[in-house]
């Protein structure tokens, strides 16, 4: 999940500091992050996440800043997680895009292992949730994995 490359920020009010840090891979750790905020919470909320920084050099180690698309809440991971807004009433329809390998597993499983949308949601739905809990924004919608499945097909 870890990126090892350093990236090199320059300051923009044009002094010649230029900071560099490691970062999380992108389209990798997202999906982490966000499983294990509904783990913990069981809130639907389709969250947004920026800024995951890692410094090694300082009391914060790794850094993650989340919001709630329909409420604007936020969400700050400093190793430990704070909730700050209004999450408890997120009843949010929105689902987040799949993306990284959750896409490669999604679409291995739709098309080389033939499983239909419905059922793979189903499992997803079966692993991730109990019952009576709101379904969660990571989980995809029916349409969304046929479009994906449809996209990937018309590529070949």
């Amino acid at each position: 999940m870890k990126e090892e490359k350093l990236v090199m920020y320059k300051r923009s009010d044009g002094k010649n500091f230029n900071r560099s840090y490691e970062i999380l891979k992108p389209h990798k750790w997202t999906n982490v992050i966000n499983e294990h905020f509904y783990e913990q919470t069981k809130l639907p909320c389709c969250l947004a996440y920026k800024y995951s920084k890692i410094n090694t050099e300082r009391q914060i180690y790794l850094k993650v800043i989340g919001s709630c698309i329909i409420y604007l809440s936020y969400l700050r991971v400093v190793i430990t997680c704070t909730l700050k807004g209004h999450f408890q009433n997120c009843i949010s329809g929105k689902k987040r895009r799949v993306t990284g390998d959750q896409r490669e597993m999604f679409l291995d499983k739709l098309i080389n292992r033939n499983m239909s949308a419905a059922y793979l949601q189903r499992l997803e739905a079966k692993q991730k949730i109990t019952y009576g809990d709101k379904e969660p924004s990571s989980i995809p919608t029916l349409n969304a994995l046929r479009v994906m499945k449809y996209k990937e097909q018309k590529k070949d």
